[in-house]
């Protein structure tokens, strides 16, 4: 009750305190003047040694060259090698190529892949499919290993699907 019957009096001092300049905000404390920022998020930056800018399209390609990506499934999925060869070939194998449109009509890059009982890729071969791609993918494949396997090793076949680029505009 007693804070009730001063509040009155509290209010207009409160009131004047408030209006008062505080020194942490007035002359560049933690209020500032408003700045126009550049469009371009990079524009603070330098060049590197090529004159370009960290950052900058550096995902484009040249014009006239895609990238498909890889789905890979195994050709059995009943088969302990080609789950094998699958999981080591959904870890470590390029998730996209660079292709062109005659690639793909050579169909899906059908790959065997031998792995020792230790995990290791012991041999691999193209089944089908562009030999380029193939040999790329096997390339990025070799040394890679995957879990052991104390019965041995195993072979497995994997089938690597093409999806076309997905043309904008």
């Amino acid at each position: 009750m007693r804070v009730l019957t001063r509040l009155p009096l509290l209010l207009p001092l409160v009131a004047w305190l408030c209006a008062l300049p505080h020194p942490a905000l007035a002359q560049g404390g933690l209020i500032r003047e408003r700045r126009e920022l550049p469009d371009d998020p990079l524009a603070g930056l330098g060049e590197d040694s090529n004159g370009r800018r960290p950052g900058k399209n550096q995902n484009k390609t040249t014009k006239g060259s895609a990238h498909c990506q890889l789905d890979p499934r195994a050709a059995d999925g009943n088969v302990i090698g080609d789950l094998r060869a699958l999981l080591l070939a959904a870890r470590h194998a390029p998730k996209a190529v660079p292709c062109d449109p005659s690639q793909i009509a050579k169909g899906d890059l059908r790959l065997r892949i031998g792995i020792s009982g230790q995990g290791k890729i012991e041999r691999s071969e193209i089944l089908g499919g562009d030999p380029r791609i193939g040999r790329l993918v096997l390339d990025k494949l070799t040394g890679q290993t995957c879990a052991p396997r104390p019965q041995g090793g195993t072979m497995g076949e994997i089938i690597l699907a093409l999806k076309a680029p997905k043309r904008s505009g």
